[in-house]
């Protein structure tokens, strides 16, 4: 969401205390996206026994909250928007995951997760990364296309001059781009207007922290329509959340992977058309893949993705605007990052 000075603080507080680190301590990356796997976390996959006819896939999100304790979100199938058939928080026992509540029972033990409900019916499941179909993708019109960022430069990058004008976020050695926490957002030397942009993120794993202070960015076009970076991972799937447009629409499915996972973004947007008078002929729209998913589906841009009412009644930017990834106070990284201008 768009960057609240009250809001970041607290984040900022939150992530400083919650953590031990200063801003650009260069021990954030283990301590945010370590090497180690979680014996839990991830997206799960299986098929009940023939008891169950009708919805015979299931599929779970597994996910720490802190505290030695883990939320198991049992539903039909990934990447689809259902309601959960079972949402419980337990804690690990000799080193398994398991539950017991009603008529449903499962354990979580190294690569399987087995469980059932009622007297009869069985599942049994394994881990699954889900990864994204487009990560690595190059543009479709190299001739056309504009690298942002190639894992080496951010020559197509200044700081917010607004905020910090000699702030620069970190490129780390294997070609990442890092938020630098406190440096404020980065936004392109160049405006674009209707274009098409690839970019790849993740997010950092912050169990304890809920909401919005979550992993928390953003990507805006002409400065003002933001798609939110969130690790919203296991979540329902609101406007503000990984997917959304924020405070306009809600994804239409939480295709969110767990933090440290690598996603993608794949974005087709349309810029608003105003007249010479300042009147709004065609609002903007946009398409959202996430990972390969539809998340948003040529949806208008009917307002301002502001935080306040009075940010969203602004008029729709006439002319070309930058490229803003957001600093919120949390570790992101982003890379491969391209754009495609597509002149309507």
């Amino acid at each position: 969401m768009r960057n609240r000075w009250l809001l970041s603080v607290v984040s900022g507080l939150f992530l400083f205390m919650g953590t031990g680190l200063s801003y650009g301590e260069p021990d954030a990356v283990e301590k945010f996206f370590p090497v180690q796997a979680d014996p839990f976390m991830g997206n799960w996959v299986g098929r009940w026994n023939k008891e169950e006819e009708v919805d015979p896939d299931i599929a779970a999100n597994v996910y720490p909250l802190g505290g030695d304790q883990f939320r198991i979100v049992l539903k039909a199938k990934h990447d689809m928007r259902c309601p959960p058939k079972l949402d419980i928080t337990v804690k690990p026992e000799g080193g398994a995951l398991r539950f017991k509540q009603d008529d449903w029972f499962g354990e979580i033990s190294g690569d399987t997760f087995k469980g059932g409900h009622g007297p009869k019916a069985r599942f049994e499941m394994r881990r699954a990364e889900l990864a994204s179909p487009t990560l690595g993708l190059k543009p479709e019109h190299p001739d056309r296309a504009k690298v942002l960022f190639d894992g080496i430069s951010t020559e197509a990058w200044k700081a917010d001059s607004a905020k910090k004008p000699d702030g620069m976020w970190t490129v780390l050695p294997d070609g990442v781009l890092m938020v630098k926490p406190g440096t404020g957002d980065l936004i392109t030397k160049e405006k674009f207007g209707s274009c098409r942009l690839h970019i790849e993120f993740r997010t950092p794993l912050m169990p304890t922290l809920r909401g919005q202070g979550r992993g928390n960015s953003g990507v805006f076009f002409q400065d003002v329509y933001e798609v939110q970076v969130l690790d919203s991972y296991g979540l329902e799937g609101y406007y503000d959340e990984s997917g959304g447009l924020y405070k306009l629409a809600a994804p239409l499915v939480n295709a969110c992977r767990p933090p440290g996972q690598w996603q993608t973004y794949d974005i087709d947007y349309t810029a608003p058309k105003v007249d010479a008078a300042g009147k709004v002929v065609a609002f903007g729209r946009m398409t959202v893949h996430q990972n390969g998913v539809l998340v948003q589906k040529d949806t208008e841009l009917t307002w301002i993705t502001a935080w306040t009412e009075k940010g969203r009644l602004e008029p729709p930017p006439a002319k070309p605007g930058p490229i803003r990834l957001q600093d919120h106070g949390n570790y992101i990284q982003y890379r491969n990052i391209w754009i495609e201008e597509s002149g309507s």
